[in-house]
């Protein structure tokens, strides 16, 4: 896939070096025009405050239209090392959810265009085969569809955990 209008706007040259701090890492793939600056698969660490002083710790795990299996099982390996154990999980993808508030799959007529790629993986095979097998889990964004209202589901994973999901 071509990435270079993306990465022109939002590649990792494009970052203050204080962001650049922020990456855990970067995944390029063979179907991916690849280069240093790719930003298509990243997983950022982030601390925050809570309003009663307490850090909480993050992992954003931001992902391409479509991610292969091959870019799932990399975010995976990643997020679920002990290091990671206790950092709440975000997770953003171009496509996950439709207006009508179920995941967006293939078959859905102008949720997938022109993206036939039989290793991209849709909504559903996200939840199945990502989201709902984290335990730390917890809230999901995409876009690609438009809607007059923020769509947003609540599903729980394999371990109990509620993962809240917005269009």
């Amino acid at each position: 896939r071509e990435a270079g209008l993306y990465n022109e706007h939002f590649g990792y040259n494009t970052l203050s070096e204080a962001e650049k701090k922020t990456i855990v890492a970067q995944f390029h793939s063979d179907t991916i025009a690849s280069a240093e600056n790719d930003m298509l698969n990243v997983i950022y660490e982030y601390t925050a405050k809570t309003v009663n002083g307490k850090e909480v710790k993050y992992l954003l795990v931001a992902l391409e239209f479509g991610p292969s299996a091959e870019c799932i099982v990399w975010a995976q390996d990643i997020i679920s090392q002990p290091k990671y154990a206790n950092h709440r999980v975000l997770f953003n993808t171009h496509s996950l959810i439709q207006s009508e508030g179920i995941y967006a799959t293939k078959g859905a007529s102008g949720y997938w265009g022109g993206l036939t790629n039989n290793t991209a993986l849709d909504g559903h095979q996200l939840w199945s085969n990502f989201i709902s097998k984290n335990p730390n889990m917890f809230l999901c964004a995409s876009g690609h569809v438009s809607s007059e209202t923020v769509m947003r589901r609540e599903d729980k994973t394999e371990y109990g955990n509620n993962v809240m999901s917005m269009l």
